[in-house]
């Protein structure tokens, strides 16, 4: 079948159902993001959808407390595997997943801690602080752990010894260890 002879089905079905996709089909807001919604889900074999805003989406899925995920999930794996005994679930080469994955958050963790010492850098250029002032700067700045948190002395001091920059941990052990005396 031809993707232009798809787009067109799609479109059949969205006109049969009463929509064209542009607005929620159970309360007809527009300029909002959309969903696609199985009426019949899809584990239970349904293939047509309809246009659902998020709000809407939500409550068909809660509406009579049978349709949560987890049900869903079950009851997709239990038919796979009624029609394939031998069907395996999971990544069959797991180990190499999960290095790539160790690698990535590593290589994420690695740029941000750059971009969070070229701040502290620029921040300590003219005075010293400690970590703890640096941390409350940083808040203050409205500047988040990579995680989305606040910073504290701790967090802080472990991106910035990450980062490998003795100059800043050296100015820095200097402003803790005047600011506890």
């Amino acid at each position: 079948m031809k993707v232009g002879d798809l787009v067109e089905e799609v479109e059949a079905v969205r006109m049969a159902l009463g929509t064209k996709g542009d607005s929620c089909w159970e309360c007809g807001v527009r300029d909002v993001p959309l969903h696609q919604h199985h009426p019949v889900p899809r584990s239970r074999g349904g293939k047509r959808t309809i246009t659902l805003c998020e709000p809407c989406h939500s409550k068909a899925h809660h509406r009579k407390k049978n349709m949560n995920t987890s049900r869903l999930v079950r009851e997709g794996m239990a038919r796979i595997k009624k029609a394939d005994p031998n069907k395996k679930f999971g990544n069959p080469d797991i180990e190499k997943a999960i290095m790539i994955g160790r690698k990535v958050r590593q290589e994420n963790a690695r740029q941000f801690n750059e971009k969070i010492g070229s701040l502290v850098a620029e921040l300590t250029k003219n005075q010293k602080l400690s970590y703890k002032a640096l941390a409350e700067t940083l808040n203050s700045l409205g500047v988040k752990t990579r995680r989305g948190c606040l910073w504290n002395s701790h967090n802080l001091r472990r991106a910035i010894l990450s980062r490998g920059s003795p100059l800043i941990e050296a100015q820095n052990v200097e402003a803790v260890k005047n600011e506890s005396r």
